[in-house]
């Protein structure tokens, strides 16, 4: 069995990402009830629940897993460091690369989701 344990940089993005996750769907909760002055802010939330769902909570996870990456982005990318040398060329084929990976990957994304 493979034991591992988060850094410390690693839980405090991750707490990080959560509690912005926490703050998007309080802040559309927050929306939802002031644009909505027809139906009260139960009844306008409970159908901005029945109705978005997966927006509400898809919105949140974006945010936060992003929030999450950017603020781990240093460890992540720790493999772009420069070495002893300088040399730059390495460096710089490999953040082309991941650039094309990030690419290609939303390139895929988009392509499944307007095909369904």
């Amino acid at each position: 069995m493979i034991s591992s344990t988060l850094s410390y940089n690693a839980k405090k993005a991750l707490v990080k990402g959560f509690v912005l996750g926490v703050v998007t769907i309080f802040a559309y909760i927050i929306i939802i009830v002031i644009t909505t002055p027809s139906l009260p802010p139960y009844s306008a939330i409970k159908a901005a629940f029945a109705i978005n769902s997966i927006i509400i909570f898809g919105t949140a996870l974006g945010v936060g897993f992003q929030f999450f990456i950017s603020s781990y982005s240093k460890e992540l990318l720790s493999y772009c460091r420069l070495d002893e040398k300088g040399d730059r060329g390495k460096i710089s084929v490999k953040l082309t690369t991941l650039g094309k990976l990030l690419v290609a990957s939303s390139a895929v994304g988009t392509t499944r989701a307007t095909a369904v």
